[in-house]
């Protein structure tokens, strides 16, 4: 009975559909080579004002996020619903990227295809030579694009289940020297393909809600780049977690923002 039981503990952990009372969640994030960290249940030093002009970073308090557009505080989320929303944080080079974000995707009403699409929405960005974007694309699928340094070629890759609209998802997406690799919510699928030297660009900045290397951030060559929906929070590392780390982050935001 107990192998039994072993046996299938195992299968729901692979999958990781064992309720988190069986864990032993973290009591804080792994925040090991972290260079932006925000939050909304953090930020603390703005009070969740709509006319702050910050985002705290609670790794380096010289980084805080400047404001771009309109963005707006809502209870626990930070609110991206208008044209050219977000945040803008100074440029940080990284050979290895890690980056984390709990969110909930909204529907784009108004859009060139108003069809319950997000179309190509940016979560967090560095998209130039040698950067990297993490977004959403329009068939409701977390996604990300690299730029090779070397060869200025583009590498997508994909997670290949859709997201729920309007619910409450963590995603990570790691690139490091030789691979690319995506992990939504808590699903056990980890997305993988061979990728040449990453080395950001210093003259594209960090970018949260949106394209910073578009002229228009909402709508630009028939693709909305601009997030339309929550951001609860976000982590970029200049290295890449493993997926036991980024399982332990996982563990960590469901509990903290129940879900």
């Amino acid at each position: 009975m107990l192998s039994m039981f072993g046996f299938i503990k195992k299968e729901l952990d692979d999958q990781g559909k064992l309720p988190l009372k069986w864990y032993d969640i973290p009591d804080s994030p792994i925040i090991d080579k972290c260079f932006i960290y925000v939050d909304a249940i953090n930020n603390t030093g703005n009070g969740h004002s709509n006319s702050a002009t910050s985002w705290k970073n609670l790794v380096n308090s010289s980084n805080n996020g400047i404001r771009v557009g309109s963005p707006k505080w809502q209870d626990d989320a930070l609110v991206l619903s208008s044209q050219g929303s977000g945040y803008r944080f100074a440029t940080n080079k990284a050979t290895n990227i890690t980056i984390e974000v709990v969110f909930d995707a909204q529907k784009y009403a108004g859009g060139p295809e108003d069809n319950n699409q997000t179309d190509l929405s940016v979560l967090v960005g560095n998209d130039n030579i040698g950067g990297t974007r993490f977004n959403i694309a329009g068939d409701h699928r977390v996604g990300a694009i690299s730029r090779d340094a070397n060869v200025s070629d583009y590498v997508n890759i994909n997670h290949p289940s859709d997201i729920q609209l309007n619910t409450k998802l963590y995603a990570a997406y790691t690139c490091g020297s030789n691979r690319t690799s995506i992990t939504l919510s808590s699903n056990s699928y980890i997305a993988s393909q061979p990728f040449g030297t990453l080395e950001h660009t210093q003259s594209c900045p960090w970018a949260i809600g949106f394209d910073p290397t578009t002229k228009s951030p909402w709508y630009t060559d028939g693709i909305v780049y601009q997030f339309y929906g929550k951001i609860h929070s976000v982590r970029v590392h200049s290295r890449v977690l493993t997926p036991d780390e980024i399982r332990k982050n996982m563990l960590y935001e469901r509990n903290r923002y129940n879900f």
